[in-house]
């Protein structure tokens, strides 16, 4: 409610405008988009809300801001170490150190290759590793792989960020036919 100088009746007992002047008030000035409370003791930025709505409305910004920071309260899961899939012929598991990986901090990834239950041959075999984000697919260079024997290859790699994660394996054998291994994993806050 305007009063005759320009100025608006703020209910102080509710928080809200007031169309009655019998309440106790402060007066509000209207000044561009965001009129400014003057009250004795503080200044503040009246934003058309009510102080009850702008109390629930900080709370649900801040839940809403911890939900978002802790991932919406769901923990990463580790990948199954017994985890296999098949690049044609070639049975292939990953290891994650740590298991589940956390963002920005070194992780070590195994794989460890098999055919017909033998391991494969390092002389034999070449492998590429590529890594990306299958919700926000970005342009990733390949992963640096070595031989550690015993059908493993091994390599360091630093996640960027949380969430959800893929791992493909190209595998191509001197002898018959490769294929990609793909594992889909979590990596933690």
């Amino acid at each position: 409610m305007l009063d005759s100088d320009g100025f608006t009746v703020w209910n102080r007992s509710s928080g809200c405008v007031s169309n009655e002047s019998t309440v106790p008030s402060v007066l509000v000035r209207r000044m561009s988009a965001y009129p400014v409370v003057y009250r004795a003791d503080t200044l503040k930025v009246d934003t058309g809300m009510c102080f009850h709505c702008q109390r629930v409305s900080g709370l649900l910004v801040l839940f809403c801001a911890a939900m978002f920071a802790s991932g919406c309260g769901v923990q990463p899961q580790p990948l199954a170490a017994d985890t296999v899939v098949m690049a044609g012929q070639i049975a292939v598991t990953l290891l994650l150190q740590p298991n589940p990986p956390r963002a920005g901090q070194p992780a070590t990834l195994t794989f460890t290759l098999r055919e017909d239950g033998q391991p494969l041959a390092a002389d034999r075999t070449t492998v590429a590793l590529v890594t990306d984000m299958p919700k926000m697919p970005m342009s990733l260079p390949d992963v640096t792989l070595r031989n550690t024997g015993n059908g493993q290859w091994q390599g360091p790699y630093t996640f960027a960020m949380a969430g959800g994660w893929k791992a493909t394996l190209r595998v191509t054998p001197a002898a018959g036919k490769g294929g990609e291994a793909t594992f889909v994993f979590d990596v933690g806050p």
